[in-house]
């Protein structure tokens, strides 16, 4: 039934490929939230919702909250019960998980956090370089983060030191200063003192809340 739904319309995918990005704003932002691999999701805009598999078309649908049986007409219909329009958060250029590296904030991608989420605080999202955070972080995550400028002992924070340099690490504050710690072995601790945070300077830019891994 559903091959014979989709298969009225097969050019029904270039609508739904310009509903996701105008919604999620790229194709690889949408994959995220479905939980599908890119490729999977490129497949079935390319190849046809027709040859792809029914879970797969089912997920899709229900994300962009489509109306599976309105496909007899050839239309894309949204569900009486639509879904809250979610809060678009740009993921800006890479951040070192391994070694620092300028933190220049041009937008690469975006994530979606829901309304009730975003009345929380202001967020940002970073792409994860490097491995100096492994297992926690890989690299190539998204990481989500809620900005803040303090932090609590444990926390993982994205650290900015020098003004312009970004680092993602476990922060440790003591009476003497502050330490960023790596998970991985592999890499040292960083540790700086009251005088040296005023100096270079150093401040945490916000709390990691979410990590959204890429396929």
């Amino acid at each position: 039934m559903l091959r014979h739904i989709i298969e009225v319309n097969m050019r029904i995918e270039d609508e739904i490929k310009e509903l996701i990005k105008n919604r999620y704003k790229s194709i690889a932002a949408f994959c995220r939230v479905v939980n599908l691999p890119e490729t999977t999701i490129g497949s079935m805009l390319t190849r046809g919702f027709a040859n792809s598999k029914t879970q797969n078309v089912i997920m899709v649908c229900n994300e962009l909250n489509i109306d599976i049986e309105a496909l007899y007409d050839g239309k894309i219909k949204e569900k009486i019960n639509k879904k809250p329009e979610p809060i678009n958060i740009p993921v800006l250029n890479k951040i070192s998980a391994g070694h620092l590296m300028y933190a220049e904030q041009d937008i690469i991608d975006y994530v979606q956090i829901t309304k009730e989420m975003a009345k929380k605080g202001e967020y940002f999202a970073l792409e994860i370089n490097g491995d100096s955070m492994y297992p926690e972080l890989k690299n190539g995550d998204i990481a989500l983060f809620i900005k803040q400028s303090i932090c609590e002992n444990g926390n993982i924070c994205a650290v900015i030191v020098n003004g312009d340099e970004a680092t993602v690490k476990k922060v440790s504050v003591n009476k003497n200063g502050l330490t960023l710690i790596p998970i991985n072995p592999d890499y040292e601790v960083m540790s700086f003192s009251d005088e040296e945070i005023k100096q270079f300077p150093i401040t945490i830019a916000g709390k990691l809340v979410k990590t959204l891994r890429n396929f």
